[in-house]
């Protein structure tokens, strides 16, 4: 049953982010963002994150999620420059 709670919470995990890359992608395509206000939205969630004190069962997936967003971050900045 805990495996098939926490497999359930990856595929949410999973999802939402590939939602959310979709999202800012369309909202860059229509020209309501730019790829450097993507880099910068996903460094403040990364900086909102970091300000929090994950519980000692989460420590892994915080750490996780610091990896996804930093690479978000770097990912839409090195767009944004044309490289």
């Amino acid at each position: 049953m805990e495996d098939d709670i926490r497999d359930l919470a990856n595929g949410y995990g999973v999802a939402a982010m590939h939602l959310q890359t979709a999202i800012m992608t369309t909202l860059v395509a229509k020209g309501f963002l730019t790829m450097k206000d993507c880099a910068l939205i996903c460094k403040g969630a990364l900086q909102e994150m970091e300000g929090k004190r994950p519980v000692p069962q989460g420590q892994q997936m915080h750490e996780l999620a610091r990896m996804i967003l930093t690479t978000l971050a770097r990912n839409w900045d090195v767009q944004a420059k044309g490289n």
